[in-house]
C-alpha cells in the first residue's frame, strides 16, 4: 500500500458522502491506494455514510476516534496506515479531477526522500460572500509553479485539507499536537503549522508544492462574517510566532514578530485611503491591521511565559 487517503471527520455525513463519492470516482482508487474515514465521535449518520459506501468498496476501512480532536484523528490516521504515505483531505473538500494522478507524478519526482506534498485549494463557497469579502483569502496556493516551497513557506507548510506526508516523517514527529487544532464545535488553529515547523526544524526543507492536486473546498456562510473572520486571522497570525520559535528559538522569533507587527500594520495604514472608497480594500486594511494584533499577543505569550517549548 502506497498511500492512505484519510477523512478526519466530525457530524457531517451530508459533506463526507460526497466527498467519498468524488474520491471513488477517481481512476487509479484501490491500487496501491485506500480511504480511512476516521469518526471523530460523530454523533449523526456519518456511520451509516461510510458503511455504505464501504458495502461496495473493498478500498475504504472505517475506524473510530473516541478522543475528540482533529489531531487525535489524525493521529490515529497514520497510525492505523501501513502505507508509505498518508493524505490528508477535509470532509467537506471534493478533489479535481487527475488529483489522484497528480499526487502520483509528485511522489515520482521526489522519489525515495521522505517528503511532504501539497496541493491548492480552491472556495466552493455555501452562498455568494459580501461584496466587501476577497476570495483570495480562502484560495490556498503555496507557490507560482511546482517544486520545494521556499523561505518562510517552507516553514509553515501546507493547508491540512489538502497535504500528504511521508509515514516516516510523522514517526519521527510524533504527528500532530493534540492541544491544537478543531476540537468538537470549539474552533482551534494551528495544527498543521507547528508540524512543518518541527518538520523544517528536525528535516530541513521537505516540501513539494504539486500544483494540479487541487481541491474544492466548501466555505460555509458563517465563515464569511466579520467576527469569525477576525478570530481566525488572528489566531493564525500570533500561532506563526510559536511556529517560527520551534525552528529559530525565542530571540530571532521575536524579531520576527516585531517585523510582521510593523508591516502588516503599515500596509493596513496604507490602504485606508484607498477603503474609503473600494470595498475589498476595506477587507485588506483589515486583515492587515488584525494581523498585526495577533503579531503582538505572539510577541507577548512569546515572552509573557504563555508559550510552550
Amino acid at each position: 500500500m502506497t498511500i492512505t487517503i484519510a477523512i478526519c471527520t466530525y457530524n457531517r455525513a451530508s459533506y463526507l458522502d460526497r466527498a467519498l463519492a468524488a474520491l471513488l470516482s477517481e481512476e487509479g482508487i484501490g491500487k496501491a491506494c485506500e480511504i480511512l474515514v476516521v469518526d471523530n465521535c460523530s454523533t449523526d449518520e456519518t456511520g451509516e455514510v461510510a458503511r455504505r459506501h464501504i458495502a461496495g468498496n473493498s478500498e475504504i476501512r472505517y475506524v473510530q476516534e473516541h478522543s475528540q480532536g482533529l489531531s487525535h484523528a489524525r493521529n490515529r490516521a497514520y497510525r492505523e496506515s501501513s502505507a508509505q504515505y498518508v493524505a490528508y483531505l477535509d470532509d467537506d473538500a471534493i478533489i479535481q479531477p487527475g488529483w489522484l494522478a497528480a499526487l502520483h507524478s509528485a511522489l515520482h519526482t521526489v522519489g525515495p526522500t521522505p517528503s511532504a506534498i501539497g496541493g491548492p485549494i480552491y472556495p466552493a463557497f455555501e452562498e455568494p460572500p459580501p461584496a466587501w469579502f476577497d476570495s483570495d483569502y480562502v484560495t490556498r496556493t503555496f507557490a507560482k509553479e511546482m517544486g520545494p516551497l521556499k523561505g518562510l513557506a517552507a516553514i509553515f507548510g501546507f493547508s491540512g485539507g489538502n497535504m500528504v506526508v511521508a509515514r516516516s516523517l510523522l514517526e519521527a514527529l510524533n504527528g500532530f499536537d493534540p492541544a491544537l487544532g478543531m476540537q468538537g464545535g470549539f474552533a482551534n488553529f494551528g495544527e498543521e503549522t507547528d508540524l512543518f515547523a518541527r518538520l523544517y526544524g528536525r528535516f530541513g526543507n521537505r516540501t513539494y508544492y504539486a500544483p494540479d492536486m487541487a481541491v474544492w473546498h466548501h466555505e460555509a456562510a458563517h465563515k464569511y462574517s466579520p467576527t469569525y473572520l477576525a478570530r481566525r486571522i488572528h489566531a493564525g497570525a500570533s500561532y506563526s510566532v510559536r511556529h517560527f520559535a520551534h525552528v529559530y528559538g525565542r530571540p530571532r522569533a521575536g524579531v520576527f514578530a516585531l517585523g510582521k507587527m510593523f508591516k502588516q500594520a503599515g500596509e493596513g495604514l496604507m490602504r485606508l485611503p484607498f477603503a474609503l472608497f473600494l470595498r475589498r480594500q476595506r477587507f485588506r486594511a483589515a486583515r492587515n491591521m488584525v494581523t498585526a494584533g495577533g503579531a503582538a499577543c505572539g510577541l507577548f505569550r512569546l515572552f509573557g511565559g504563555g508559550l510552550r517549548d
